[in-house]
């Protein structure tokens, strides 16, 4: 099962988190915080009903959404 970040986020990480970074950044970086908080699940929810408000019709669109949203 793959882990859980603790804060931010109810989707389980499909990658583990590299245990050696490429770029070195303090735990107190701006992007770093950003990434931690952000419940990434309600972001995807909201992305969604966004686009349920402006789609026209049920046709074409949707499965290339879904692949963007990792589904």
């Amino acid at each position: 099962m793959p882990a859980r970040h603790p804060v931010g986020n109810r989707q389980p990480e499909l990658f583990a988190r590299s245990k050696r970074p490429a770029i070195s950044l303090p735990e107190n970086h701006p992007m770093v915080v950003l990434t931690d908080t952000v419940d990434w699940t309600e972001m995807e929810m909201r992305a969604e009903k966004i686009r349920a408000k402006k789609l026209k019709n049920a046709a074409g669109g949707h499965r290339s959404c879904e692949r963007r949203l990792g589904r």
